[in-house]
């Protein structure tokens, strides 16, 4: 349903627009015109469809009218297209030195406002605009909504004031963000490296809105990665202009206020229109924040619900986020508040400057969208970035990404963009657009990465920490082979969930989406007998999830694959636990014919990108099983039987103890030494040692080892006596 005070404008507006000439206004087509505003757009009699602002600073608005109703209204006006649908036009804005140059190059450029064209091109006959260093935006079929949010009980849209101080949550989500994680999803988002989704192993080369195989894979990377953090999770369908698409969606329930939404956007399609489109920063960056942003909230509850929402059709004209914005409107969500972020991740100048655009000072939606945008202002100065980033609150109007699909209705929402009146990046919308042009400028995405993350938060209104952790396990040939399919199950523990018996939680592997290829390698978990590629269990357990690897074929079929696990951690792991990995092969399926028993920690494993090499398969056929995946979780042990001296071998200058220590941990021991127990302050230093307990196939199952310590004591050796102990502290993983 709509909301109230939304239906009560469009009533005005259309009353107003059809009083003006009655049946007349019916019998003409309607122009496209331009009428400067000299005064607040508080409520307009004609059909607006876009608020925007020229190069000059001067505010104008997009109407369609007939000259009827142009002539009623009364306000000196200039007609750009007469008998014009507005959905035939786009806002070509120039993004670009080159576009900014450009000629009009047989495009019908209706009006040049010194920002941008407004192009004539019905269908999809301009998107080769993009190619040349412009974004576009499809004008909306029907008029935007002018109200200000929350002008009725049903849109309340308060936004939290803020204290000077930190926000002690967030500050602890902000130091747990990793850029080893960050640049895996990078690397995967831009086809650096192969990921497993959509069944297969495979480089997403494109993530254009109309590259078939490649979005379709980037879309369904970004949906495994929101279900397998327990998230509800869907696929939003759409079509328009000639293109379709679909939109990830995830949803996180907020526990004070859940009908109240935070949303953070960003679009997954990129350019240019060939094969090879890496689209590191446009928008690959703003993804992989999205992604971050979901295994980060996912260990922290909040006030009000939080919708990670990733996009496709923008580079067509918005047309994802139009749907979404749209529904939204249709379904009566309360979205108080939006953070679009496109392209975050290249500082030309390395000045940290970065741009909140938000609508002209006449919109009624203006101070909505600035409390939105002196959030991430404030969240600047909170939480250390002052004078390492620069935001700047652009009231621009600027309708060129998603952002301004949501203004279109109504919703309060913000642009986070690199400086945008500095911009001259060559690679825009090139295959130079790559993860490797965004060296120079990687701590400055980070810094605006988490910059935005404290946004939402902050809006979102974090509650307290949870316990939450997430192992995700890919079963893949050690490269890409046509026709060999790949596994993919995530393990995890959340609050709720049951060590065993039938749980909502869990996923069986059965209802997952079905891989195409007739050969695949496969993993599941069966802790009750039902196969799984989703398993969760209580947050409070020390869990071994057993995996098992087999095989899909045709039937009366064998193969042979070369065998790699991929690990990785959906969120940040808890610190408070270890994670290991044993994986067992039986001989009869390996080439060579040798059993192979590895263990490794997990840990080490994702930070050093995540795989893990296997001996090659031979003789695999359907339903085959070859061998298992044991990954255990543990608390990190500090009881004081767990750190004692196991054994102790003196000699005349060296001293060799061994402690019991926990496989997977980091640790110091500082081992003390006296020769009289009854001198007070007798205890002299004699050695310290940092370790990382390594994982061994005869500790794996009972997660404990020995760390040997030797200790030079020549000075003691003719003391009748001598007492060791050892001091012992766990570092951060």
């Amino acid at each position: 349903m709509s909301r109230p005070w939304r239906s009560a404008a469009l009533a005005s507006v259309l009353a107003l627009a059809a009083a003006a000439d009655g049946a007349a206004a019916g019998a003409a087509a309607p122009s496209l015109a331009r009428i400067d505003l000299d005064g607040p757009l508080t409520s307009f009699p004609l059909r607006v469809h876009a608020h925007l602002r020229d190069a000059s600073g001067a505010e104008y608005v997009l109407v369609s009218a007939t000259p009827a109703e142009l002539a009623a209204a009364g306000y000196p006006h200039r007609v750009l297209a007469a008998d014009a649908a507005p959905r035939d036009f786009l806002l070509a804005s120039k993004r670009t030195p080159a576009a900014r140059a450009m000629p009009t190059n047989g495009f019908e450029v209706v009006h040049d406002d010194g920002l941008r064209w407004i192009v004539r091109a019905p269908g999809t006959e301009a998107e080769p605009l993009a190619a040349l260093g412009f974004a576009l935006r499809r004008l909306p079929a029907g008029p935007v909504v002018l109200a200000e949010p929350g002008a009725g009980p049903a849109a309340k849209r308060d936004v939290r004031t803020l204290a000077s101080t930190p926000d002690p949550l967030v500050a602890d989500m902000l130091s747990r963000v990793s850029t080893n994680r960050l640049y895996t999803l990078m690397r995967r988002l831009t086809g650096v490296e192969a990921t497993v989704a959509a069944g297969d192993l495979a480089a997403i080369a494109s993530r254009k809105t109309n590259s078939g195989a490649h979005i379709h894979r980037a879309t369904q990377m970004a949906h495994d990665h929101f279900a397998g953090l327990g998230l509800t999770t869907t696929f939003q369908s759409w079509s328009a202009g000639g293109f379709s698409g679909r939109n990830v969606v995830a949803t996180q329930t907020g526990t004070v206020r859940p009908s109240e939404i935070v949303v953070i956007v960003a679009h997954l399609d990129d350019q240019p229109n060939i094969t090879n489109a890496p689209g590191a920063d446009d928008n690959a960056s703003g993804s992989a924040a999205v992604l971050t942003a979901a295994g980060m909230f996912r260990q922290y509850r909040f006030e009000r619900t939080v919708r990670f929402l990733l996009v496709t059709g923008e580079e067509q004209g918005l047309y994802g986020s139009e749907a979404h914005a749209a529904a939204a409107d249709a379904a009566g969500d309360n979205l108080v508040a939006v953070l679009n972020m496109d392209m975050i991740a290249w500082d030309s100048n390395a000045d940290g400057a970065l741009d909140l655009h938000i609508r002209p000072v006449g919109n009624p939606g203006y101070a909505a969208d600035l409390a939105i945008a002196s959030t991430f202002t404030n969240a600047v100065a909170r939480y250390g970035f002052t004078g390492l980033l620069r935001p700047q609150i652009d009231p621009s109007g600027d309708p060129d990404s998603d952002h301004a699909s949501f203004w279109d209705w109504g919703f309060a929402a913000v642009m986070a963009i690199e400086d945008y009146d500095d911009f001259n990046d060559a690679n825009y919308h090139t295959t130079g657009d790559t993860l490797a042009s965004l060296a120079p400028s990687w701590t400055y995405y980070v810094r605006f990465l988490k910059a935005c993350l404290a946004t939402v938060a902050d809006l979102a209104v974090p509650v307290d920490r949870i316990a939450f952790d997430a192992v995700e396990i890919a079963h893949a040939t050690a490269s890409p082979v046509p026709g060999i399919g790949a596994g993919l199950m995530t393990a995890r523990h959340e609050a709720g969930a049951t060590e065993s018996g039938a749980d909502s939680r869990d996923t069986a592997w059965s209802v997952l989406p079905a891989n195409t290829n007739a050969r695949s390698l496969r993993i599941t978990t069966s802790p009750y007998g039902t196969a799984l590629g989703r398993d969760a269990r209580p947050t409070n357990s020390e869990t071994v999830f057993g995996l098992t690897l087999s095989a899909a074929a045709p039937a009366g079929t064998t193969f042979a694959a070369t065998n790699r696990l991929r690990f990785d951690f959906p969120a940040p792991p808890e610190s408070n636990r270890t994670f290991l990995v044993r994986v067992q092969l039986d001989s009869r399926h390996v080439v060579g014919g040798t059993n192979h028993d590895a263990v490794a920690n997990l840990r080490t494993v994702v930070d050093g990108g995540g795989w893990l090499a296997l001996p090659p398969l031979q003789g695999l056929s359907n339903g085959v099983a070859f061998g298992t995946c044991d990954v255990a979780e543990r608390f990190v042990d500090r009881a004081a039987s767990n750190c004692a001296v196991a054994s102790l071998v003196p000699g005349a200058a060296e001293v060799t103890l061994e402690t019991r220590a926990q496989a997977g941990t980091r640790i110091v021991d500082a081992v003390d030494v006296s020769t009289n127990l009854l001198q007070a302050g007798g205890w002299m230093p004699a050695g310290l040692f940092t370790t990382e307990v390594p994982v061994e196939a005869s500790t794996f199952d009972s997660g404990f080892g020995l760390a040997p310590r030797s200790v030079s004591v020549p000075a003691l050796s003719n003391a009748p006596s001598r007492y060791f102990r050892f001091r012992r502290w766990w570092l951060a993983p």
